[in-house]
C-alpha cells in the first residue's frame, strides 16, 4: 500500500490484534480470531436493518491504518479502495485510501456492490415501461402524472426486487460487523482541507486507527444505512420519463387571424384552446391522428384533421383568410442561400414544421452562437403578406 504501513495486495501480514490472549470483552467489540477457547461471539443487537457507526476526523494524508480486516479484525489479505470528492466551481479534488480486508470480507463487499448495482439497473429498467404504458393507455395523460409514475414505478420495482434478491445476513458469529457493505469508508472532506472524516461499523478497528492519530471517534446511530440505488434508480427513471413524454407528443400552435375569438376543440373536447383575435396559443398533444373543430361562439366554422408526429411541431391555421410561410434571417457573417421566403401551400390548414425555431414569434434582434461560430440563420413560420412574403 503506497505510502502506508501495509502489505502487498493478496498477501497476509502480521495481525497484532490476533495475538491478544482473549476476546475483546462482553461489550461485543469483536473477537480475536483463533484465540484458544474463544467462543463464537455476537455483536450487540440493533433493530433489524440498522447499524451503529463510528465517525472520526483525521489529519490528511492518512499514512497508517491497522493491518487487520476492517470488518472482522482477521488477517489482512486484500485491499479495497475508499474515496471521496470535493468541488469548488469546476475544480474537483479526490482523496482515496486503501482499506485492508480479509479475503472473505472483501468478497462480501464486492458481492454487495454487484448486488446494489444490479438492483439499481433492474429497478430502472423495470420502471421505465410504466410511463410508456400509461401514455399508451391514456392518450392525454398529463406530464405531472406520467413523470411521477416513473418515480413510483422505480421505487416499487426496487422494493419488489429487494424482497426477491435478499442480502446475506451479517456473519456476526464470525466477528463480521458488515456483510455486503463497506466496513470503513471516507465520508467527506473540505476542498484543500487538512482533515478527512471517516466512518466505520467496526468500533474496535476504528478505535485502533483513531489512537494512531490521537483522535477520538464519535458514535452515530443506530440508523439505517443509506442505499444509493434508492435515489439513483428513481432519479434516472424520472429523468428518462421527461424526454419520453415529449417523444410521445407534438407541439401544436393554434392561430387566430380573424377579428373574433375562436375556440379550438381537440378530439371532441379532450383539449380545448381559446384564442383571442389576432393572437395564437400552443399546447402539446399526443402523437397520432387528431381532429380539431374550430368554433366561433356556438357555431362550428371549420373542422381540421392532421397527424401529430413524435416530438414534432405543427401549426393550425383556420379560415383561409391570410397567407403563411417560412422566412429566414441571417445574423453575423452567415448568408442565406436560395430564397429567403417559402410560402405555405394555399388552403393548407395543418402544417408540419421542420427545423423551425420560431412559430408566430418575431425574429430576435440578436442571437447567441457557439464557440468558433461567427454567424447563424434563424427560420420563422408565421403570417405573411400574400404575394410579398413579408411578415405582419
Amino acid at each position: 500500500m503506497s505510502g502506508q504501513q501495509g502489505f502487498p495486495p493478496g498477501q497476509g501480514g502480521p495481525n497484532p490484534w490476533a495475538q491478544q490472549a482473549a476476546p475483546w470483552g462482553p461489550q461485543g467489540q469483536g473477537f480475536s480470531p483463533g484465540a484458544p477457547g474463544a467462543a463464537p461471539f455476537r455483536t450487540p443487537a440493533v433493530p433489524d436493518g440498522e447499524i451503529t457507526m463510528e465517525e472520526v476526523e483525521l489529519p490528511w494524508p492518512v499514512n497508517t491504518v491497522p493491518n487487520a480486516c476492517a470488518c472482522c479484525n482477521g488477517p489482512a489479505q486484500s485491499q479495497l479502495l475508499t474515496q471521496s470528492t470535493a468541488q469548488i466551481g469546476r475544480t474537483t479534488q479526490t482523496r482515496s485510501l486503501q482499506v485492508p480486508y480479509c479475503a472473505r470480507c472483501a468478497e462480501h463487499v464486492r458481492a454487495g456492490g454487484r448486488r446494489g448495482s444490479g438492483l439499481g439497473f433492474l429497478g430502472f429498467f423495470v420502471a421505465l415501461p410504466v410511463p410508456l404504458a400509461l401514455m399508451l393507455l391514456w392518450d392525454y395523460a398529463p406530464w405531472f402524472v406520467v413523470i411521477p409514475a416513473a418515480t413510483l414505478g422505480a421505487l416499487g420495482a426496487l422494493a419488489m426486487l429487494e424482497a426477491l434478491w435478499k442480502a446475506k445476513p451479517v456473519a456476526r458469529e464470525q466477528g463480521c460487523h458488515a456483510c455486503e457493505q463497506p466496513a470503513f469508508w471516507m465520508q467527506s472532506f473540505a476542498f484543500n482541507g487538512p482533515t478527512v472524516k471517516f466512518r466505520a461499523v467496526n468500533p474496535r478497528w476504528m478505535e485502533q486507527l483513531a489512537r494512531t492519530y490521537n483522535a477520538r471517534p464519535a458514535r452515530i446511530g443506530p440508523q439505517k444505512p443509506g442505499r444509493a440505488r434508492w435515489v439513483a434508480a428513481p432519479l434516472c427513471a424520472t429523468l428518462a420519463a421527461i424526454p419520453l413524454w415529449f417523444a410521445m407528443h407534438g407541439h401544436v400552435y393554434f392561430d387566430n387571424p380573424s377579428n373574433d375569438t375562436l375556440v379550438f376543440d381537440v378530439d371532441d373536447g379532450c383539449e380545448t384552446v381559446t384564442v383571442l383575435p389576432g393572437a395564437h396559443a400552443d399546447m402539446w398533444l399526443p402523437s397520432g391522428n387528431t381532429r380539431v373543430a374550430v368554433r366561433r361562439g356556438a357555431q362550428t366554422v371549420e373542422t381540421i384533421r392532421g397527424e401529430v408526429g413524435h416530438w414534432s411541431t405543427h401549426a393550425v391555421t383556420p379560415l383561409g383568410i391570410t397567407c403563411y410561410g417560412v422566412q429566414q434571417r441571417a445574423y453575423g457573417t452567415a448568408h442565406i442561400t436560395g430564397r429567403g421566403f417559402e410560402p405555405a401551400p394555399e388552403g393548407l390548414r395543418w402544417h408540419t414544421l421542420e427545423h423551425i425555431g420560431l412559430v408566430f414569434e418575431p425574429f430576435p434582434r440578436s442571437v447567441s452562437v457557439g464557440r468558433g461560430q461567427t454567424g447563424s440563420i434563424r427560420r420563422r413560420f408565421g403570417r405573411v403578406n400574400c404575394g410579398y412574403g413579408s411578415a405582419y
